[in-house]
């Protein structure tokens, strides 16, 4: 879980609310990254999948701070999504250095309002095998949505031309985007 939903229950049951990977393959070596604190605690999370040869792929989801408070904008220049951002970089940087090196693919709600933003600048520095930026946004105009990957090996590639976001929201404030990947032959 990524933050608490509220103080007290409504109903005598607590909810956490947060990221997920969803998969129809088994996840194996799963951890999260603690972001560093902005204005609520936020966790990504990370874990491997691999096809039936063995071969691996990380995922990870993140779900950055939309905006810090005042206090926090005058304290720190307001760079909230970026910090958090390059935590998870360097995490799963860290995370590849002591194991094996696979492909990453790195999701979620970066809440940027533009695909200049320093954050996603930076992290495409660390996942060069990314797909160009959406031209529609995902969450109203604004593409706050976002895929990174950076190829391992020679083990997985992301099928550019499969890389959409989606018309159907689903009942969601954002629309979902949708990529391929295909472990190698």
């Amino acid at each position: 879980a990524a933050a608490r939903n509220g103080s007290e229950p409504n109903d005598g049951k607590r909810e956490d609310k947060g990221v997920a990977i969803l998969s129809t393959l088994p996840l194996e070596d799963v951890f999260f990254i603690e972001l560093p604190y902005e204005a609520a605690r936020r966790v990504a999370a990370s874990a491997t999948v691999r096809d039936e040869s063995g071969r691996g792929l990380r995922l990870a989801n993140l779900h950055l701070i939309s905006a810090a408070g005042p206090s926090r904008v005058l304290t720190t220049g307001n760079g909230s999504r970026l910090r958090q951002g390059l935590a998870v970089g360097d995490a799963l940087d860290q995370a590849e250095a002591a194991g094996e090196p696979i492909s990453t693919l790195l999701a979620g709600d970066f809440n940027t309002w533009s695909e200049r933003e320093t954050t996603l600048l930076r992290l495409r520095e660390q996942f060069p095998d990314s797909p160009p930026p959406l031209e529609e946004g995902t969450h109203g105009p604004f593409p706050t949505d976002h895929i990174l990957f950076r190829a391992g090996p020679g083990d997985v590639s992301l099928l550019e031309s499969s890389y959409l976001r989606l018309e159907e929201s689903y009942h969601s404030d954002h629309h979902p985007i949708l990529v391929r990947l295909r472990f190698a032959d």
